[in-house]
């Protein structure tokens, strides 16, 4: 019966290995789709909330630069994506990133006239 309960155990041990490299891949190829998706897609998909807060957790570079050298506060103002833009300023995301155009979050939230995104991004000490 233990050597039942073993080999019913052995799978759940090993996935459990490997649960923080997998949510990172994971995270990492829906910002990889996002990109892929372009910026002047009407449709794109929101990065669940549940993971960027866990992402966050896991002590993932919530600064990193993707295509275009844009972050994840430059894509979250794309998407207008206020609530995921507050978890990023709140968890000290750099405000200021430029992308490979010298563009920022708040350039974006003011070109695109999502004034309620650009009025969180100055409170969080935006640069104009």
């Amino acid at each position: 019966m233990k050597s039942f309960k073993i080999k019913l155990l052995l799978p759940v041990l090993l996935c459990v290995a490997s649960i923080q490299a997998d949510f990172e891949k994971e995270f990492e190829e829906q910002i990889a789709w996002v990109l892929y998706a372009g910026a002047d897609n009407v449709n794109l998909p929101p990065i669940n909330i549940t993971n960027l807060k866990k992402f966050i957790n896991l002590g993932g570079d919530i600064n990193k630069k993707y295509t275009k050298n844009n972050t994840l506060l430059i894509l979250t103002v794309l998407m207008k994506n206020a609530e995921m833009l507050k978890i990023l300023i709140e968890a000290k995301a750099d405000v200021d990133a430029q992308n490979s155009a010298g563009q920022t979050a708040l350039f974006w939230a003011k070109a695109l006239g999502y004034n309620n995104i650009a009025e969180l991004l100055k409170k969080a000490s935006a640069k104009e």
